[in-house]
């Protein structure tokens, strides 16, 4: 947890420079973002998930759906059988019930196209909410989001439903700690979204799920 800490907290210190009255420069130019992206990449690193002669560890790639590209943000591919894991990482940082919504449809669409197209694959998602909105005044229903999310992740084979993630992270930051931001649980998040056993849980699905491939 010390590398996702100290992630988070390179996250608030780009946050508080990248503040230009209405918006944020920095995570208009995604440079917040990436940061979680470098996180991922180093966690799939540590539980043993890497390239190989076959496989490939891309970020920030196009990949055809059912019926549209996709950009994704981490994309694990097979040379022969194509993608094997997508990694989608979104924050919601501010203005969050004014997007939340469309943020959930959005990734139920995703799940679905991608999984019609790659029944095997396996869809995941880490989303980044703060647990004090920074530098404004604003509330958010995180619970009912959280338990939103708890509705589409646990995938648990390719004849499952299509619209569902075989594993969702939440990363509930609380920024405000010192002097590095921690990791928030809600007492009625469900323990499947929790960050600390994300990245395990992806790499156990990964070796049962392509076991012939490894």
């Amino acid at each position: 947890m010390a590398d996702l800490q100290d992630t988070l907290k390179e996250m608030k210190n780009l946050h508080i420079a990248g503040r230009r009255g209405s918006y944020n420069q920095a995570v208009r130019t995604q440079q917040f973002i990436r940061k979680l992206h470098s996180y991922a990449i180093r966690e799939f690193a540590r539980v043993g998930i890497k390239k190989t002669r076959d496989i490939d560890i891309l970020t920030e790639k196009k990949i055809l759906g059912s019926f549209k590209q996709k950009n994704v943000d981490i994309l694990v591919l097979h040379k022969i059988t194509g993608a094997m894991i997508i990694v989608s990482v979104k924050s919601l940082m501010s203005a969050i019930t004014s997007n939340f919504t469309n943020t959930f449809e959005a990734m139920i669409g995703d799940a679905s196209t991608m999984h019609e197209r790659y029944p095997y694959l396996i869809m995941t998602e880490l989303f980044l909410f703060p647990k004090e909105v920074l530098n404004r005044s604003e509330t958010y229903p995180l619970d009912y989001y959280s338990n939103l999310l708890s509705k589409i992740n646990k995938r648990q084979s390719q004849i499952d439903d299509n619209k569902k993630y075989e594993r969702i992270g939440l990363v509930v930051a609380d920024f405000n700690k010192t002097p590095l931001p921690t990791v928030y649980h809600s007492p009625k998040e469900s323990k499947d979204l929790y960050i600390e056993t994300f990245f395990d849980d992806v790499k156990k699905i990964y070796e049962y799920r392509y076991e012939d491939l490894l």
